[in-house]
């Protein structure tokens, strides 16, 4: 079993220490591996060519002046500072350190923008080539663009948790560790249906293989993040107007939903969409 060893002098434990102890104690608290692996890679990246810093020698002005010289998005940089603040809050609330610098940082501002989503004929243009081409994908594509179900959350379920046209997310599958019941609409039940010869759970290499494949398709250059997700909700929004019942069915909350998904398709538009049948 893993363990946390103890380290009583503030000064003695170096940057590559403090990442080692954080990432063990992490896994202990039972996170994501996915989350792990993530924050464990960039505070490596933190800590190249100088691993064995003392960390207390780390202030506001030489993580500013790091961060400085990375070509970031802000919303990459704000999230990026935060898994930063986590390696030192860790530290600090082990006594290796008497403050965490990160909380010296300026205050990123972000301006809220509508998610990227896919236009309707778009969605045609996916779930006909899907259903000739990736039989295998098409649940995982079907689950994603017409329920909002996470990629990561197709991972983990399998068959067993659709039944009568609802797909039931467990805590242990869901991103939030929240159990939620997705009502499915006509349509989107009928997509189900059509691929019950397609595996789930999806692994994660295949549904790589299979974006990429599709962002070929649709003539595009990266694979937009959640961009399936982000359609999904779009279009039940403007059917259903009730931020309410689809933040319950998304595990989001209603002031995401109100924040970023009122209004931007059109009723003409989310009928299109929603006659997009197997």
């Amino acid at each position: 079993m893993e363990t946390v060893e103890r380290v009583e002098t503030r000064g003695v434990v170096t940057l590559n220490q403090a990442i080692e102890r954080l990432v063990v104690s992490k896994k202990l608290c039972n996170l994501r591996p996915t989350y792990i692996k993530g924050l464990e890679a960039y505070l490596k990246q933190f800590a190249n060519g100088r691993g064995d810093t003392p960390l207390d020698a780390f202030d506001v002005f030489s993580i500013e002046s790091w961060l400085a010289g990375r070509e970031e998005a802000l919303t990459t940089r704000a999230s990026n500072i935060g898994r930063l603040s986590s390696l030192f809050s860790f530290a600090e609330r082990r006594g290796w350190i008497v403050k965490n610098p990160c909380r010296q940082l300026e205050r990123i501002h972000l301006e809220p923008s509508p998610p990227r989503i896919l236009t309707v004929s778009q969605c045609e243009t996916l779930m006909r080539w899907v259903q000739k081409h990736r039989p295998r994908a098409m649940a995982f594509v079907s689950l994603a663009l017409f329920a909002g179900v996470r990629p990561q959350e197709t991972e983990r379920i399998d068959w067993s948790a659709y039944k009568d046209g609802k797909v039931v997310i467990d805590a242990a599958a869901s991103k939030v560790r929240r159990r939620r019941v997705v009502d499915l609409h006509d349509t989107a039940r009928a997509w189900v249906e059509a691929s019950k010869d397609s595996p789930l759970p999806m692994t994660g290499i295949t549904r790589r293989r299979f974006l990429a494949a599709a962002r070929e398709l649709l003539g595009w250059t990266a694979w937009p993040q959640d961009v399936l997700r982000h359609t999904a909700a779009s279009f039940l929004m403007a059917v259903h107007k009730d931020a309410g019942l689809v933040a319950d069915w998304l595990g989001n909350s209603p002031g995401i939903l109100l924040t970023h998904y009122r209004q931007l398709v059109s009723a003409e538009e989310a009928a299109a969409f929603w006659a997009i049948k197997p």
